[in-house]
This record gives C-alpha cells, structure tokens and sequence, in this order.
C-alpha cells in the first residue's frame, strides 16, 4: 500500500525534526496534497496506524486538498476542468495536458511537543520548485514553493 509508506515516511521525518530540535513528541503535521494523488482518506487511516508506538502517536494529521488546474495554451490561462479526469479547458473545450496544480505532496508544517508544559514550537518546511526530497520510505513532490524555512 502506497500511502502506509509515505505516513511512514511523513513519520520519520517528524520523528527526526523532534530529535534534532529536543522535543518529545509531535502534535501536529500539516501536509499538502494534489486532488490527483487519490489517498486523502486512507492517508489518514494509514497515519493512524503507522504512528502507533512512535513520537507522533496522537498527532494530528492536517491535510491540506490542493485543487487541480491546468494550463490552457489557447487561452493563455490557468484553468479548474470539470473534473479531475478531464483535461479540457472548460472555456473553449481544447485539451490541456499542462497540469498546473493538483499532484503536490509537501510537508508544509511539524508542530512540536517539547515539555510537559505544552511548550510548543512549530516548523515550515519547504523546497525550491522542482526540487524533490527523498526519504527511504516514500517521496514528496515539492512543487512552487519557497526555499526552506524554520520557524522556532
């Protein structure tokens, strides 16, 4: 199953960020995800799961839909087609294959658990377009985003 890796994945990077930054346990990660990739449901149901016994064990898994567009060169326009199987400007009907948005997934946001005080610090992570990060257990497609970023 595809999307238990990449909760795996999602997982390890949080797990990793906490070490390096000291803190105990992860409360949220806040991700993004194209309407193409098709697993927002069994994402979640994944993460459940995998983060069973790990430093993210009843964090909240904030998914963020990202809407698909397309590029239609006959009108020189960022378009929404009608559907998500239908790559047709819906304006003057010409077929579009230039997907614009719509087949992200980013890790935008790791939001810590440093204390028993509820002390928290939080992250945003980005990479340069194009750029994709690699983990062992799944990849992430970071498309139109700014260079990386840590809030503290």
């Amino acid at each position: 199953m595809h999307e238990l890796s990449i909760a795996q994945s999602l997982i390890q990077l949080a797990c990793e960020h906490a070490e390096q930054n000291g803190a105990h346990k992860v409360r949220r990660i806040s991700v993004r995800l194209g309407v193409l990739s098709g697993m927002l449901r069994s994402l979640y149901f994944c993460f459940g799961l995998a983060s069973k016994g790990t430093g993210c064990e009843g964090a909240v898994l904030e998914i963020e839909e990202v809407p698909l567009t397309v590029y239609c060169g006959r009108c020189d326009q960022t378009r929404s087609p009608g559907s998500r199987y239908s790559f047709a400007c819906p304006y003057c009907s010409t077929p579009t294959p230039d997907i614009v948005t719509g087949r992200e997934m980013q890790l935008v946001a790791i939001e810590l658990d440093r204390s028993e005080k509820d002390r928290v610090g939080s992250v945003s992570l980005s990479q340069s377009p194009r750029r994709p990060v690699r983990r062992s257990a799944g990849y992430f497609d970071n498309q139109n985003q700014g260079n990386s970023h840590f809030n503290e």
